[in-house]
């Protein structure tokens, strides 16, 4: 599982899918009203933010134009199915005990 959330799922969540994050909550007698921001990766906004040196921003650069997002997909999806195919053949055990 380490592998599976280290090498396909951050990559793929970091680098290619836009999330909402929220801008400010406030209350309007009982309602809460909630803004968000545009969506963007969490690399756009680490890189947006400044706070990198140039030599980081350039790391994570190179990192990005190395990942495809369609090969991460298809990985992700081969790597999860052996891996809930490994979970099977223990309950299978288990069971059978």
């Amino acid at each position: 599982m380490n592998d599976i959330y280290k090498n396909y799922w951050n990559p793929l969540q970091n680098y290619f899918l836009p999330t909402f994050k929220l801008k400010e909550k406030l209350r309007v007698g009982v309602k809460i009203v909630k803004k968000y921001d545009k969506p963007k990766t969490s690399y756009q906004r680490v890189i947006e933010s400044g706070v990198l040196t140039k030599q980081e921003e350039e790391k994570l650069r190179m990192k990005k134009q190395d990942l495809n997002p369609f090969e991460l997909k298809a990985a992700l999806e081969i790597k999860l199915k052996e891996f809930f195919e490994v979970l099977r053949k223990i309950n299978i055990r288990k069971e059978a005990a």
